[in-house]
């Protein structure tokens, strides 16, 4: 059986607060193995890739759709694990 490591799940929906907890606070972000956050680009103004550029150097990240209407560019979900 697979042991899970902790932090194991950080899961957000802050509607606009996860672009400045991701952009200055990855420290502590970056210590969890799955994260599911909802991104609110269309709130913030800030493009979510700003979130996946940061991410990247330690999650693989996949942008699906969380509002019906909306793009997922505008608010959308990112599921990532992080890189073994």
């Amino acid at each position: 059986m697979e042991q899970i490591s902790e932090p194991y799940l950080l899961k957000m929906d802050c509607e606009g607060c996860e672009f400045d907890v991701i952009l200055n606070d990855y420290e502590h972000v970056k210590k969890f193995e799955k994260l599911i956050i909802e991104h609110h680009a269309k709130i913030t103004g800030i493009e979510y890739t700003k979130l996946v550029d940061k991410l990247s150097s330690d999650f693989r990240c996949e942008l699906t759709s969380s509002v019906p209407g909306a793009s997922k560019e505008e608010v959308g979900l990112l599921w990532c694990d992080k890189n073994k």
